[in-house]
């Protein structure tokens, strides 16, 4: 099996697996899906970056498999995979995987991870 058939199978088998919340009516990224991409992202960034900089890197990663629930704005106008970011950032805090208390806008893994 190629690389590329590997990865489409593993796609496939991923968007299966994600449930559906409030009203969207189609597979989109969760935010426990998000937490091992948000990890991944910091390291390749140094352990540190600015809130932009990580999502922006998270959206070329994942611009091809986004689809219109991912896209959908929510509370405050973001796009529903912004905000699941954003919840695995609080999930990996809480974890005590991210800092707490690092500088607005900067999010950084903690020194034990």
């Amino acid at each position: 099996m190629s690389k590329q058939t590997s990865r489409l199978n593993r796609n496939d088998a991923a968007k299966q697996q994600r449930t559906n919340l409030g009203r969207v009516n189609e597979p989109h990224f969760m935010r426990g899906e998000l937490t091992s991409i948000l990890i991944d992202v910091l390291r390749h960034l140094n352990g540190s970056a600015s809130k932009k900089a990580i999502e922006r890197e998270i959206e070329r990663r994942l611009q091809n498999e986004f689809n219109p629930a991912d896209l959908e704005t929510v509370g405050e106008g973001i796009p529903r995979w912004k905000k699941s970011v954003q919840w695995a950032r609080f999930d990996l805090v809480e974890r005590g995987i991210m800092k707490e208390g690092s500088q607005r806008g900067i999010w950084e893994l903690s020194e034990s991870f």
